[in-house]
């Protein structure tokens, strides 16, 4: 859906090409960019602006400047910055600077002394496959 951009012509224009490779498997939200809506990608997600909306990936990054809210499913989680919502993932750390307000199941979990986190932590053993029952 999205991806890193490689080139950026000299003097932009709508009519400017821009390459993307095609074995990039990873999305950048940048600091100036907001997205309102769900973001679903089969590789990675790092999110430096603002997502109002879910993200299911196979890795999200949320850098310290970042801000999700919304649920996040992904393998793996790294916050940085603010998510408001759940998170499911089987390993999330959770850096000092970040802030989490929501839930977070979890089989493996870390969280740095000064991380603020207000939620219930559930630890499971497969915490992906507790989303596929009915």
């Amino acid at each position: 859906m999205f991806s890193k951009v490689s080139s950026i012509p000299n003097a932009w224009s709508p009519s400017a090409s821009i390459e993307i490779p095609e074995d990039e498997d990873s999305s950048v939200i940048g600091d100036a960019a907001g997205v309102v809506g769900d973001l679903t990608s089969e590789g990675e997600i790092e999110v430096q602006g603002t997502v109002e909306g879910n993200i299911r990936s196979r890795r999200v990054k949320i850098g310290e400047g970042g801000q999700v809210y919304g649920e996040i499913v992904a393998d793996a989680v790294d916050i940085c910055g603010l998510v408001e919502g759940p998170v499911v993932a089987t390993m999330v750390s959770v850096a000092r600077t970040a802030r989490v307000i929501g839930h977070i199941t979890h089989r493996e979990l870390s969280i740095e002394p000064g991380a603020f986190l207000e939620g219930r932590r559930p630890w499971r053993l497969h915490p992906l496959e507790d989303l596929k029952r009915p």
